[in-house]
């Protein structure tokens, strides 16, 4: 990937934008690749081939509707129809479908660490109550994501405090 990006700027022009594509949806590969592979690690002994599918489900979606982007911005361009029915505006919504459980999930990991992890395999395994995983979970995870989320405004995080 790194000599893709490497050759964009060595020739620019037409080649520069096939190989642009390919850098893209490479790098929506392995992203999805390793978000998906993070959230299902607790749950799947192995799970490599499963995240490499909803990685595969989640770039072909986003290729394939950034293809019809550009296709359907020509024809509107060409017809003056700006509120006519995009195509791609579902696929999109399609990638987002396919991506957003495996980014919740390791998302909420990421801010609750260890302890979340061993409550979500109580909850599976039925060992402890759902009502009580997901009550501590509501709990935890939002004042957990909110200050860290929003840059320390409310005492966490630091990055955007203002002096």
């Amino acid at each position: 990937m790194l000599a893709l990006g490497l050759a964009v700027f060595l020739f620019p022009g037409k080649p520069a934008r096939y190989l642009m594509i390919i850098l893209r949806s490479g790098a929506h590969l392995v992203f999805m690749w390793i978000v998906a592979g993070v959230a299902l690690q607790p749950f799947v002994p192995r799970p490599t081939g499963i995240a490499f599918s909803v990685a595969l489900a989640f770039t072909a979606c986003a290729a394939l509707g950034l293809y019809l982007e550009s296709r359907e911005g020509q024809r509107a361009a060409e017809q003056r129809t700006a509120g006519a029915f995009r195509w791609s505006h579902w696929f999109f919504g399609f990638a987002l479908l396919v991506a957003l459980p495996f980014t919740i999930l390791a998302l909420v990991m990421a801010v609750l660490g260890e302890d979340l992890q061993t409550r979500m395999v109580q909850a599976v395994s039925g060992g402890g109550t759902l009502t009580g995983v997901v009550w501590w979970v509501a709990r935890h995870g939002f004042f957990a994501a909110l200050k860290i989320g929003l840059g320390g405004r409310f005492g966490g995080g630091g990055a955007g405090r203002g002096t």
